[in-house]
């Protein structure tokens, strides 16, 4: 519905226009009956006839018929809301109804379509809460889980970062020892783990009851053989484990070995990573950054118990 911005008074046609696209019909038609006289009713249905038979462009209007009776007042407000549906439809430019006496303005009340809709936005907000919910209980079991596994030692923890200290002293045995997964960063910013048999240790490493001191013939011992340990990575992909050994050895660093590292099945990537240890006499040098090309990360390798 268009308006002009003329002003025209007529409370029943202000009550109309300002309810007609919110209030059900059924719910007008019985505000217009019982709130509003027949003379009320009847004056707004032939102001409205008035002013749409003044339009330039009228529409085709529905016969202004003259009603008598006992129903007179239900059947003028019914004429008069046909008529308002028909000027709507048509986009007619209707002037600006007000209202002088706001004591003829019917109340605010709560029509059947307004709990209807209320209703609704209830059930809505009820399965979104009870969604909520059912997530937030996932989470907690979830995070109570991972704690009990974590603190039974289900998940294998990953290898520090960067550590500025040397890991010296280490005697590497295969039986007792297994090497832990390490993050590797990639070139596009993803993180890649290179592993094997990775297992966090169920127990720690009984203590040494007993070191001998004897001298026996025929019996010899093997001393134990302090190196570093460390995980080289970001060389370039077509790097081998030999060319950095030669490298290495090449440098002066004593007791060099390599060992490439695999990444998981199935992946590829466009680094290299490396296992490297060394004599620990060579540590200073091995830990020189000026030793590596400008990029290589070089990281502490850890050991862990089975």
């Amino acid at each position: 519905m268009m308006t002009s911005g003329v002003l025209y008074r007529s409370e029943v046609l202000f009550y109309i226009q300002n309810s007609m696209s919110s209030v059900p019909r059924d719910v007008m038609m019985s505000v217009l009956v019982g709130f509003y006289t027949d003379d009320e009713v009847a004056e707004a249905k032939n102001a409205l006839f008035a002013v749409a038979s003044s339009l330039e462009d009228p529409p085709e209007l529905p016969r202004k018929r003259t009603r008598q009776g006992d129903g007179r007042q239900k059947a003028d407000a019914g004429d008069l809301l046909n008529l308002w549906v028909t000027l709507d439809e048509a986009k007619s430019e209707l002037p600006i109804f007000v209202a002088a006496d706001i004591r003829r303005i019917p109340p605010a009340t709560t029509s059947e379509a307004d709990l209807c809709s209320l209703s609704v936005h209830v059930m809505e907000i009820k399965a979104q809460l009870k969604e909520m919910a059912t997530s937030q209980s996932k989470l907690v079991d979830t995070v109570a889980k991972f704690n009990s596994s974590s603190q039974s030692g289900d998940f294998p923890p990953l290898a520090p970062q960067c550590t500025n200290s040397v890991l010296n002293n280490v005697q590497p045995q295969s039986r007792a020892l297994t090497e832990v997964p390490v993050v590797h960063n990639t070139e596009d910013g993803s993180t890649s783990t290179y592993a094997t048999a990775a297992t966090r240790p169920a127990r720690p490493t009984p203590p040494v009851r007993v070191k001998g001191s004897g001298n026996i013939a025929g019996l010899k011992t093997v001393p134990r053989r302090a190196i570093c340990a460390a995980f080289v990575g970001r060389l370039s992909p077509d790097t081998t484990d030999v060319q950095l050994g030669e490298y290495l050895s090449e440098a002066g660093i004593k007791g060099v070995v390599c060992r490439r590292l695999k990444p998981k099945e199935g992946k590829t990537y466009k680094t290299a990573a490396f296992y490297v240890t060394c004599c620990a006499e060579s540590r200073n040098e091995f830990y020189d950054e000026g030793l590596w090309p400008d990029g290589v990360e070089l990281r502490d390798w850890v050991y862990y118990n089975k």
